[in-house]
């Protein structure tokens, strides 16, 4: 017996990679594309998740894992400073707030101090600029443009001065004001930060309701549910204190978990990519190891000899793999994104060794895997039985003929032959459609419209904020039925409707008026309800200013729908029953459902009102406002009635939602009014700018994974059905021989192709929707109600019906040029 040396079974090896190039370049593709599709996707899918984590800072405006609010005690920040695990400290606390400058009158920034910690450390990964220094004299502040802007003084820079009025504890001050420095960056820019000089001076204090905030890092992002309780024993919140871990803090393990199943998905499709055509390669190459055995080889040798073979297949096929994802992730997505329009931070992709190893690991094991099959094969096949084998490793049963579609009937009985493969095939698709259907529905759930949205989805909710004013001197109507009809009548605006506030007066009521203000004063005030507050509401319930707010039917439906109210509409519209703002006070339902509230208007001869109160709605559109009193929502027409009653808000909806040119008109609108300096708006267009302007690139690199995925699910069929085409030339030849024409072939493969995406995509639609379910709520840290996108997904199982029945047909077009009838069949023999 000849003797074959590793050597000489390195060249035998090397010899038949070259000889039998069509059939190995399937194999090299399939390994090629796994190793491509495992370090892509799970590369680019790391930068996604950096990019999400680097939304998450910006909407909040800072980096920190949990937030205590409504006060910090010194014992408090004692203990959260002592506690190792515990790696920042940052300290915020409301000291004022501006009231009017020379320029406007009707400010919305805060003064803000905060310390070393949360400006230099936590908030400095939400800033895009910095000019200057923070303040460090009373008399300076750390501004924004926007808030510069608010009070009329865009146009100042750093060392410039203004005259400021502003409320702090202590009453009402005026002093000139130097601009130490300027910001830009994420969260909220409306706001002046001040000295630690000027928030000693302020007479707010950290312990304060009004005042502190405490921001935390953590050293580990999986606290056990053990540890956190802890941590809420321990610092021993009192009764208006609030104390939260962030989103991300919450839902690190269940977002991690979810990771670790997509990539399991990821390699699994992988596995089966490279698997599949294994197993396909065995049949196409058992002739060929039967003759191995005639000349001389033993199994041993012949085993050795695959290995080799696969050893230098796979090592090609895991470089070319790696050196195109490394080309893919690191240059062509960021260049794909920058092409797109959409580039507005440099790109910096995430790369872990463990996804290098990880590729590499998994082809080289499932090459291992698969190539032990092909060793048993060849090992338990004869060099007679070889010469013989045609493939098919299942008994064929006899079926009687029956009427019906035959080329459907051929189709599937041809799927059906072998159920192990067609399985696999199947299998392999529906793994690439599942990861696809996955990833399009978590990165179209985390755009920018599903994370930012305004009250009732309205495009533009304008607001009067001379309403706002302490004195009711200063109260005007700056949004009359001419100004809000003139905006009605502007092309592209859809729906106009306006909110009317009016002051009412709620006479002491017993239950229902002590309830809500020992609710009140022990969430909102440093001091509790006691019996002078008492005795003095008794005398004059006027000073506690109440407030009712007028509404419309669609409003009241979109309440019902949202808050589940039981009140029915015709009561309500006709003055009956009406809702009890909440104010995020947890009001016991028993104290004031079913309860009448006596009520007037508060101006001279307003006749008393009686009316029952129907549900408590907590929806905080309506918590505008600086009384202590009761705050009701009563129907639009029952509110007619009230002479004093004020336009607060008008809301717009557009004909074309996000419509710019419509938005401009309006804004315009309101630049052209006496009182436009009294305004302020909140913009879903502009709501919509920020969101995008957080998010940076994290949706071009998430486009351009959907994209991958969808390729390589499409290049895997693609590959596996030329490999099944080849290896079934002989069997389709014979076909012809007997009659069938063309057509009828073309026809039969069509409809293999149909069912196979069919399959693929029943599979999807059971497995991979309940699997994309559990894998979204369990990376959902935004808490984005799940909803799959389907233009996206039906589009997509379009393409690869076409694409499922087009393959067979241009594969087999493609090998009856190449050889005859009549050569096709010979290869039997």
């Amino acid at each position: 017996m000849k003797k074959y040396n590793n050597r000489i079974l390195w060249k035998m090896a090397v010899r038949s990679l070259k000889r039998n190039k069509a059939k190995n370049r399937m194999l090299l593709t399939a390994v090629i594309l796994s190793v491509f599709l495992i370090f892509t996707v799970l590369t680019v899918g790391s930068t996604y998740m950096e990019m999400e984590k680097i939304q998450n800072i910006r909407q909040k405006g800072a980096q920190f894992d949990a937030v205590l609010v409504g006060g910090v005690t010194k014992k408090q920040l004692e203990w959260c400073r002592e506690r190792k695990n515990i790696t920042a400290v940052g300290l915020q606390a409301y000291s004022g707030y501006p009231e009017k400058t020379k320029k406007d009158s009707t400010l919305h920034s805060g003064l803000i101090w905060c310390d070393e910690v949360f400006w230099k450390k936590q908030m400095a990964p939400a800033r895009d600029m910095v000019q200057g220094r923070y303040p460090q004299k009373e008399n300076e502040l750390m501004a924004t443009r926007k808030s510069l802007k608010d009070c009329g003084m865009e146009h100042l820079g750093v060392g410039d001065s203004f005259e400021m009025t502003y409320t702090d504890h202590n009453g009402s001050h005026t002093k000139n004001f130097t601009i130490s420095g300027i910001w830009d960056g994420y969260g909220d820019r409306q706001v002046f930060f001040v000295s630690k000089k000027f928030f000693e001076h302020s007479g707010y204090t950290l312990d304060q309701t009004r005042s502190g905030i405490m921001y935390l890092n953590f050293d580990e992002k999986d606290l056990r549910e053990n540890e956190r309780q802890e941590i809420m024993t321990r610092l021993n919140l009192g009764e208006q204190q609030y104390f939260e871990f962030s989103q991300e803090m919450s839902s690190w393990m269940e977002v991690m978990t979810g990771a670790a199943g997509l990539a399991a998905a990821i390699c699994l499709s992988a596995y089966l990519l490279i698997y599949n055509i294994l197993s396909l390669s065995v049949s196409a190459n058992i002739r060929y190891y039967g003759l191995l055995e005639t000349i001389g080889m033993t199994n041993w040798q012949i085993r050795k000899f695959l290995r080799r073979q696969m050893a230098l297949l796979g090592a090609a096929g895991i470089a070319v793999g790696m050196s195109l994802g490394i080309v893919v992730s690191f240059r062509l997505i960021p260049f794909i994104v920058t092409a797109l329009g959409i580039h507005q931070d440099d790109i910096h992709v995430v790369f872990h060794p463990a996804v290098f190893v990880l590729a590499v690991g998994v082809a080289a094991a499932t090459i291992f895997m698969g190539n032990q099959n092909a060793i048993k094969t060849a090992g338990s096949v004869s060099p007679v039985d070889a010469m013989c084998y045609r493939g098919s490793s299942e008994n064929r049963r006899r079926h009687k003929i029956r009427r019906g579609p035959v080329l459907w009937k051929m189709a599937l009985e041809q799927i059906g032959k072998n159920k192990k493969k067609s399985a696999v095939v199947i299998l392999s698709l529906a793994a690439s459609l599942s990861i696809f259907l996955c990833l399009t529905t978590l990165i179209q759930s985390h755009g920018a419209r599903t994370v930012y949205t305004n009250y009732m989805n309205e495009d533009l909710i304008v607001q009067n904020d001379t309403l706002l004013k302490e004195e009711k001197s200063d109260w005007k109507q700056i949004m009359d039925a001419k100004f809000i009809d003139s905006v009605r009548k502007l092309s592209g605006v859809e729906r106009v409707s306006s909110l009317k506030r009016a002051e009412i007066v709620v006479p002491w009521s017993g239950e229902i008026t002590e309830t809500w203000l020992k609710k009140f004063y022990e969430k909102w005030q440093e001091e509790p309800f006691g019996e002078k507050e008492r005795n003095e509401y008794k005398e004059h319930p006027e000073r506690f200013d109440s407030f009712c707010y007028g509404i419309s039917r669609q409003e009241f439906d979109y309440l019902k729908e949202n808050e589940n109210l039981k009140t029915e509409w015709k009561d309500f519209r006709e003055g009956k029953t009406c809702l009890l703002y909440d104010g995020a006070m947890s009001l016991p339902e028993s104290t004031f459902l079913g309860k009448t509230l006596t009520f007037w208007e508060d101006r001279q001869g307003s006749p008393e009102e009686k009316i029952t109160i129907g549900d408590l709605v907590s929806e905080e559109y309506y918590g505008a406002g600086s009384g202590k009193g009761l705050v009701i929502l009563i129907s639009q027409d029952y509110m007619k009635e009230m002479a004093g009653a004020l336009v607060f808000r008008m809301n717009i909806s557009y004909k074309e939602p996000y419509d710019q040119e419509t938005e401009q008109k309006v804004l315009q609108k309101i630049q052209e009014t006496p009182g436009r300096k009294d305004f302020s708006y909140t913009s879903k267009i502009e709501d919509l700018k920020e969101a995008r302007r957080a998010q940076g690139n994290m949706m071009g690199v998430g486009i351009g994974l959907t994209v991958i995925i969808a390729w390589i699910g499409i290049m895997n069929y693609i590959n596996t059905v030329s490999g099944n085409i080849s290896s079934r030339q002989s069997e389709l030849a014979l076909l012809e021989g007997i009659g069938m024409t063309k057509r009828q072939m073309r026809g039969m493969l069509v409809r293999e192709g149909i069912l196979y995406g069919l399959f693929s995509w029943l599979i999807t639609a059971a497995a991979g929707i309940g699997i994309t379910y559990v894998i979204y709520e369990k990376m959902n840290s935004n808490q984005i109600p799940f909803e799959i996108p389907w233009i996206w997904i039906l589009g997509m199982a379009a393409i690869i019906l076409m694409i499922c029945a087009l393959v067979p047909v241009i594969f087999y077009h493609i090998i009856d040029k190449k050889k005859s009838i009549i050569e096709r069949i010979r290869e039997i023999q």
